[in-house]
């Protein structure tokens, strides 16, 4: 199954697109990713439509999915 992980940071937003049912370089990357957003403390959430639903493991991501960065105080 194809996904996208959609994330947001301090450069701008950007897309990383995998196959879940492809054991190739690009999930492998989809995976680091994930694992190294979710180490950094940022929100990983499920998107359907006008739906949304939080995700804490890489084996429940959606289709769509948005990153949103911690959000810190100055």
């Amino acid at each position: 199954m194809k996904k996208v992980l959609k994330v947001m940071d301090k450069t701008g937003d950007s897309c990383v697109e995998f196959d879940t049912a492809v054991d190739n370089e690009a999930l492998s990357e989809g995976r680091k990713l994930f694992d190294s957003i979710m180490a950094k403390g940022s929100a990983v959430f499920r998107v359907n439509g006008n739906e949304s639903e939080q995700v804490r493991k890489f084996d429940e991501l959606g289709a769509e999915n948005v990153v949103v960065p911690r959000i810190t105080g100055g």
